[in-house]
């Protein structure tokens, strides 16, 4: 068996994908304590990306391939 090249032997792909929340930006509207308008990080992502972790397709989640 060999190391899979594809995960590199972890068995797991990171994949990202835009927030919808925010559109990528990584920042929404919010409101003060005054109910003025500010701009304050989405809570949903990391600046506008958010990170999922998945089994490798090419091992299936092993690491190794044949």
């Amino acid at each position: 068996m060999a190391t899979c090249g594809t995960c590199g032997g972890s068995g797991s792909i990171t994949v990202s994908s835009i927030c919808q929340m925010c559109s990528g930006t990584g920042e929404i509207i919010g409101y003060d304590d005054d109910g003025i308008e500010i701009m304050v990080n989405c809570s949903n992502c990391e600046y506008g990306m958010i990170y999922t972790e998945q089994a490798c397709r090419t091992c299936g989640g092993t690491g190794t391939v044949y």
